[in-house]
């Protein structure tokens, strides 16, 4: 169980869509520009459709957009000129825009085809994985997402076991069933009588 948790991917395994490599490429000007310039108001991209309707099918369409409306009235708008733009790179086939299909192929696949930007992408990733200063920062961001998911996962076993000792469970059946320590166990179930 704990060694699924803390499952990180090597900075030769990353791509674009993976959150420290994205920012990483997106910090170079040029290509933030030109991602704007081909996904104009993007606020979110996905790899699988979010949307699917009442039988639990996805709707399968490569973009989705949004407008602020009002939940009682449908026809009444903010008229704000807000727009919330998905793109769903499970669909890219379905894009008209070619520059657009051709770029949420890359999403979906990691393969940049034929495309100059995407190609430009994958070039940039590739010499960022390259980069020692970067492959020093994701190993120690991954340091501190492990250190993080670590302390989650000892506080929901301690609260976990704090349940099963009020149940009264034995420490040493507590300590085998969760992972926590006897010596942690029997903490906990002195912290309890203290508190009784």
């Amino acid at each position: 169980m704990k060694n699924e948790l803390y499952k990180t991917k090597s900075v030769d395994e990353l791509t674009f869509t993976d959150n420290g490599m994205f920012q990483a490429v997106l910090h170079e000007p040029d290509i933030c520009a030109e991602l704007v310039e081909r996904l104009l108001n993007i606020l979110f991209i996905c790899k699988q459709d979010p949307f699917k309707d009442k039988k639990n099918i996805q709707y399968g369409m490569p973009c989705y957009t949004f407008k602020n409306l009002c939940l009682e009235n449908n026809e009444v708008n903010l008229n704000d000129k807000s727009l919330k733009v998905i793109y769903n790179s499970s669909a890219y086939e379905k894009a008209e825009d070619v520059r657009i299909r051709n770029f949420l192929h890359f999403i979906h696949t990691n393969e940049p085809g034929e495309d100059d930007f995407s190609s430009k992408l994958s070039a940039l990733v590739e010499k960022i994985k390259e980069n020692d200063k970067f492959r020093r920062d994701y190993a120690g961001m991954n340091l501190h997402d492990r250190d993080l998911i670590r302390a989650a996962s000892q506080e929901k076993a301690e609260e976990i076991a704090i349940e099963l000792i009020k149940e009264g469970d034995s420490p040493e059946k507590i300590s085998r069933c969760i992972g926590l320590s006897i010596e942690k166990v029997l903490e906990l179930q002195e912290q309890i009588k203290v508190q009784a």
